[in-house]
């Protein structure tokens, strides 16, 4: 008799031991189907082989219902972080209260003074070997806005003036660099511009054959912008100039409004190698200023 229930105990134990207990569940159910063999099998009595298939079939069912309790771990998506209003804090350009003229003299903006962001371009931000201090390569841009165009009026101060290019080319020479990003939340977190982010170019010419003009480098190159701009320099030694440019806000791709922040950054290109091509410095009130990186550039809000 003990034989035979050892051998019914022992087809149990290898029924239930193709599906381990993985779980507190499924263990506790193997634990009470072994408890009643045992006692069945310490009371002398024969073991039902019918009651001991069905309660082998517990362990099994036991571990299958554990097994569908236990879903997949999901793969949960990284949140993205709500983007802050501006980077640092912005700069007010205020809306322009006298009617400015276009000719690269400072009396209007005399008056436009109290009404006018004004910004020092004295960080250097590119080619540092080549650049030799403020009198080198650096100036001051008064800016202002309507609801049409962007007034800027810089005083450029350097050493040399050189500037051989034209168009598109035209960053490989003396001009004035400026960077605006027209959805700053939208992007807030983006390293590298993309078509909502605007390069142009305001070169001053060579004051001999070469006119001023206006570029747009990103996101399409456009040759000839619809920018108004005077530059004006005395002749003698040095290089410096004074430029005054009325700039469409269709140039941005964007329709200003008061109260809104925008990314901006402005640059002075300088080159002082004569009858060559080069970009060999660059300085902005930007500090750590890359022109293809947005997070790099400071932020505006337009008042007024």
């Amino acid at each position: 008799m003990r034989v035979r229930l050892v051998c019914i105990g022992l087809c149990i134990i290898t029924l239930s031991a193709c599906a381990a207990p993985t779980s507190r569940d499924s263990a506790a159910t193997v634990d009470a189907v072994y408890a009643r063999i045992t006692e069945q099998a310490q009371s002398g009595e024969p073991l039902d082989p019918v009651l001991a298939t069905s309660e082998a079939g517990e362990v099994a069912e036991a571990e299958e219902s554990s097994d569908e309790a236990t879903p997949e771990p999901e793969n949960t998506p990284t949140p993205t972080p709500t983007p802050p209003d501006f980077r640092t804090s912005p700069l007010s350009l205020p809306r322009c209260t006298v009617d400015l003229t276009i000719d690269a003299q400072r009396s209007d903006w005399a008056l436009e003074a109290a009404a006018s962001l004004n910004i020092s371009l004295e960080a250097n931000t590119f080619g540092p070997s080549n650049w030799d201090g403020t009198q080198d390569s650096s100036g001051i841009v008064q800016l202002c806005w309507t609801d049409d165009d962007l007034f800027l009026f810089a005083t450029v101060t350097d050493d040399r003036h050189v500037q051989t290019q034209s168009g598109l080319t035209a960053w490989q020479g003396d001009e004035i660099e400026l960077v605006f990003d027209s959805n700053l939340r939208g992007d807030f977190f983006d390293e590298v511009w993309d078509d909502d982010d605007t390069q142009i170019g305001l070169s001053p010419g060579d004051f001999i054959s070469r006119d001023p003009s206006g570029v747009r480098y990103q996101p399409q190159g456009q040759e000839n912008l619809p920018v108004d701009i005077v530059a004006i320099r005395e002749f003698g030694e040095g290089g410096s100039y004074d430029l005054e440019a009325q700039v469409p806000w269709s140039v941005f791709s964007t329709n200003p409004q008061s109260g809104e922040s925008y990314g901006l950054c402005i640059a002075i290109s300088d080159n002082d190698q004569p009858g060559e091509a080069l970009q060999q410095s660059m300085v902005s009130h930007c500090q750590g200023l890359i022109i293809t990186d947005p997070t790099t550039w400071i932020t505006i809000t337009l008042t007024g």
